[in-house]
């Protein structure tokens, strides 16, 4: 089958070149269309077992554009196309010279958008696949309410949809008002256990290391409790220690990281390479996942962060709030604890301590058990087999 899939307005990450080659290896012909815009660099092109093309984005406009945009956006809501029209015909041409698809697959909220758009130009049927729950329940809402009007419509003419897991589907379906449509739940993972190849590894598995490190892997700021963890890290014990890894984009924070800080803290900032992430996450001993628990989008993170899934596959147990979800996952692998605030981290983190070979050995058996992501690729492919032929024909 030959499926295209349309990306934009969110950078290209691991998850997506998992996603192609991940079909690739079913026999589906790949062709992924992607504005240039989100080739940041985070994954390898030359990774992706399909076609890949980057579409231009500029316009004689230059940086104005996008200014102009959001202004538009405030005085037309829901009338204004995520993407600029010259942009839509750029895929659209890119997406026309590699002949007919026998199915799209819209990535976010703007390539959903896009594969609608074509769709319904061409007559192919397309899927969502929804990864961040920007919903109305969500702090930054104002940002980017203009889109939902866009969203809900596309949605509803899809013929499936693409999620991390039930509770996600849930919250997804009721706020874009989708009664009836099927959903293959694929939860953000791996491919391989990239950690098995870390020296640190084994010996971790044995036994802790002194000192015990709490890592805080992902970006850093106020809405993952970065100033928190650091003032929660003065009352650890003395063999305890916490790092914080992650891009900063806001000027508190950056003065925190720049700043003196406690001896049992260590904070980094730069980029690192997906070839150095394991050797990362393999340096410390239990992985923090915090998330703000105000939305669905932070709330809802036990399937949908990729975080959570690196740290399992190094055999990082994991230290959360309390979640459903994640109360699910540990019922089924004793890979973590969960802690209503960050007074109780030090408590958590030494139940960890006293049983860490179980709690290690939980957390790859959680990872092959639930991310490893090779045994989903049979399923999706009969998913979207079924959907290309079943569901809104054309788009419509």
């Amino acid at each position: 089958m030959r499926i295209g899939i349309v990306h934009a307005g969110w950078p290209l990450q691991t998850l997506i070149k998992e996603l192609v080659n991940g079909l690739a290896a079913q026999g589906h012909d790949l062709y992924l269309v992607a504005t240039a815009q989100d080739d940041r660099g985070m994954v390898d092109l030359g990774a992706f077992s399909g076609e890949v093309e980057l579409v231009p984005t500029s316009s004689f406009l230059g940086k104005a554009d996008r200014r102009i945009r959001r202004w538009l956006a405030t005085v037309l809501p829901g009338r204004l196309a995520m993407q600029p029209p010259w942009v839509r015909r750029r895929v659209c041409r890119a997406l026309a010279s590699r002949g007919r698809q026998d199915l799209l697959i819209g990535v976010e909220k703007a390539g959903l958008e896009l594969a609608a758009w074509w769709g319904v130009l061409s007559g192919t049927r397309f899927v969502y696949y929804s990864l961040e729950l920007y919903l109305e329940d969500h702090p930054g809402l104002s940002r980017f309410a203009w889109q939902r009007r866009r969203e809900r419509a596309c949605h509803a003419r899809a013929s499936g949809t693409i999620i991390q897991d039930r509770s996600r589907w849930e919250a997804l379906r009721v706020a874009n008002g989708i009664a009836d449509q099927p959903a293959y739940f694929l939860p953000v993972g791996a491919a391989v256990a990239a950690c098995e190849a870390t020296p640190l590894a084994p010996a971790r598995a044995m036994s802790p290391r002194s000192p015990f490190t709490l890592l805080s892997f992902g970006m850093q700021g106020p809405g993952r409790y970065t100033r928190e963890l650091i003032a929660a890290a003065a009352a650890l014990p003395a063999e305890f220690a916490l790092y914080l890894h992650g891009p900063v984009y806001d000027a508190p924070t950056r003065r925190l990281a720049e700043g003196a800080l406690p001896p049992n803290v260590r904070f980094t900032t730069h980029m690192l390479p997906e070839s150095e992430l394991p050797d990362l996450l393999a340096s410390a001993d239990v992985g923090l996942a915090l998330y703000r628990r105000d939305n669905a989008n932070d709330r809802l993170t036990a399937y949908s962060s990729q975080k959570v899934a690196f740290y399992l596959q190094c055999g990082l147990p994991l230290i959360t709030f309390h979640d459903d979800a994640y109360a699910d996952l540990f019922s089924r692998f004793r890979c973590g604890e969960m802690v209503d605030d960050l007074a109780e981290l030090g408590a958590a983190a030494r139940r960890i301590f006293a049983e860490y070979p179980a709690y290690a050995a939980a957390a790859r058996a959680a990872f092959a058990g639930v991310y490893l992501l090779d045994q989903y690729w049979e399923g999706l492919s009969r998913f979207l087999q079924a959907c290309a032929t079943t569901g809104n024909p054309a788009g419509v």
